[in-house]
């Protein structure tokens, strides 16, 4: 429905959006970085339960699908993304807690009960997710939708650069299973302070469904709506490119390159996030200029170049960690920016929401869930057999990390090929045009630096 809120109104919203992602990447840049991943290994996870692991918390998003339907029938949003938000932050206080007290001498227990909180605290994050997208595809105004995320993504990627840097700098100094615990705690708190601001920001009234309504009929709406089943299997496909290998770039840092977590977090996180910051406004510019889907594949299209880049990397040669970061950061933010609108607006305005769930159900299930799993599975079973062989590789044995990473690449290639030219935006322009656009942008911007 149209929104009806004034102007001043909007803005403030808009703002308070904005504000919040700032204290919630606080909370998102410590669980999604190598603080939890050495968490886990201390605990005692190998690579195949490390992997499912990393898994569980994805197939929470199963129950996405659920929190559309409720969105649907009864239109409360904002209620559903409070609540659920405070589940999902809220509960990694326990998980901080697991090792207090539960004895290292039963590791098994340790490791279910940290799983089982995952999933607990996803099914919380699947909630939020979907009625986020639905709440902010009504909110924000269509013609400033690329600089408003933009916008968004520079604030948040500012916030985890401090963070990581900070963490990194800690946990070289104090690394215990009891300094964990501290910075999950803290940053519990600092992920609900971001579902606060919340509270402030208006919720357009929805369309709602009659008490009536079929839950299986409207699953099924977004499955018959080929075009926008096109671009959700794109983005499983390119996604299990992605995180066949993901969970093992930070053990691949940790125990094989031996790097500290201070110099993961600033090669990793940090040039990412620079290079995010100096070019995310030029993706928001050009995705309200030329659309999503041409910003998408030319982003992707790079991408596919990345995990080849990692094969040159050893204990030597670890600087070569920053120029794929720096130009990772470039791409994945242009990526992940029309990821997120492609989703939401690429989708019809009823029953928007159940869309949004079948996408994010099937890019965590296969893109994410599947992947980590496959990954951990060739990591594991494979890593014996290349060991013993010890076949020369580019200045290095190869190893099992080296096997994930070829497929990761061939993976995302083959998506970008078959997958990608199958769905389409209305309205969008061409892959060329954006590059011209980008370039031209480039210059400009040199160009003022320069006088």
């Amino acid at each position: 429905m149209p929104n009806k809120h004034s102007t001043g109104e909007l803005r403030k919203s808009l703002n308070l959006v904005i504000i919040s992602i700032a204290f919630g990447m606080v909370f998102f840049t410590v669980i999604n970085g190598p603080a939890l991943t050495a968490y886990t290994r201390l605990l005692g996870a190998g690579d195949l339960v490390y992997s499912i692991i990393m898994a569980m918390p994805v197939l929470g998003g199963v129950f996405q699908v659920i929190g559309s339907f409720l969105i649907e029938k009864t239109g409360k949003r904002k209620t559903l993304m409070i609540v659920s938000g405070f589940i999902h932050r809220l509960l990694w206080i326990p998980v901080a807690l697991v090792p207090v007290f539960i004895p290292s001498s039963n590791h098994s227990m340790r490791i279910l009960l940290i799983a089982v909180l995952f999933m607990i605290s996803s099914i919380g994050n699947s909630f939020c997710g979907v009625a986020f997208s639905s709440w902010m595809g009504s909110l924000v105004p269509s013609e400033i939708r690329g600089r408003f995320f933009s916008k968004r993504t520079q604030i948040y990627t500012i916030s985890s650069i401090i963070t990581a840097l900070i963490v990194g700098r800690i946990l070289d100094a104090y690394p215990s299973l009891n300094t964990f615990s501290i910075i999950f705690i803290i940053i519990s708190i600092f992920g609900s302070l971001d579902i606060i601001f919340f509270i402030w920001v208006i919720h357009p009234s929805m369309d709602t469904q009659n008490s009536s309504i079929n839950f299986l009929k409207l699953l099924k709406e977004p499955f018959v709506n080929k075009n926008y089943m096109f671009f959700t299997l794109f983005a499983s496909v390119f996604a299990f490119g992605l995180n066949i290998a993901g969970p093992f770039f930070n053990v691949y840092m940790i125990e094989y390159l031996k790097m500290e977590f201070f110099a993961i977090s600033l090669y990793s996180q940090v040039i990412s996030s620079l290079s995010t910051i100096l070019f995310i406004k030029f993706w928001g510019r050009l995705i309200d200029l030329y659309g999503n889907k041409p910003v998408q594949i030319v982003c992707s299209t790079a991408i596919v170049i990345l995990p080849a880049a990692w094969l040159l990397v050893t204990p030597d040669t670890t600087f070569i960690i920053l120029i794929i970061n720096f130009f990772g950061g470039l791409l994945w933010s242009g990526y992940e920016l029309t990821l997120i609108n492609l989703s939401i607006w690429l989708a019809p305005e009823k029953n928007r929401s159940i869309y949004v769930a079948v996408f994010t159900l099937l890019t965590s299930v296969i893109g994410i869930a599947l992947a980590f799993i496959c990954g951990g599975a060739v990591m594991e079973y494979t890593k014996p057999l290349i060991q013993s062989l010890k076949l020369p590789f580019i200045m290095q044995p190869l190893n099992s990390f080296h096997i994930l990473l070829i497929l990761s690449a061939l993976v995302r290639l083959s998506s970008v090929i078959f997958i990608a030219p199958k769905f389409h935006e209305p309205g969008s322009g061409t892959s060329y045009e954006v590059l011209k656009g980008f370039k031209t942008m480039i210059k400009q911007k040199l160009n003022v630096k320069i006088k």
